[in-house]
């Protein structure tokens, strides 16, 4: 995929962006195609961005899973994330 070299914390920062953008909530898959990822690069991102703490989660995004369709949607601090940075300064 595209640029390989970018920063997880730039990465974890589109991705967060994104969600705020699209209604807080989008597939796996349309994720890694916006931010040019790979579907499972996107999973390693939601771990550190998700609510497990056990596995170092911020808790800024929820996972849901309904069959095979993966999805993120944020979480209430994910949201009161996106309410701070409306101007655009992350």
């Amino acid at each position: 995929m595209a640029d390989e070299q970018r920063e997880p914390e730039d990465l974890a920062v589109a991705f967060l962006q994104l969600l705020c953008g699209h209604g807080g909530s989008l597939s796996a898959n349309a994720v890694a195609t916006r931010l040019q990822l790979r579907r499972s690069q996107v999973e390693r991102l939601a771990v550190l961005l998700g609510e497990d703490t056990d596995l170092g989660g911020l808790g800024y995004l929820a996972r849901e899973e309904k069959g095979l369709q993966l999805r993120f949607r944020l979480t209430e601090k994910g949201e009161s994330l996106c309410q701070a940075n409306q101007d655009g300064e992350w």
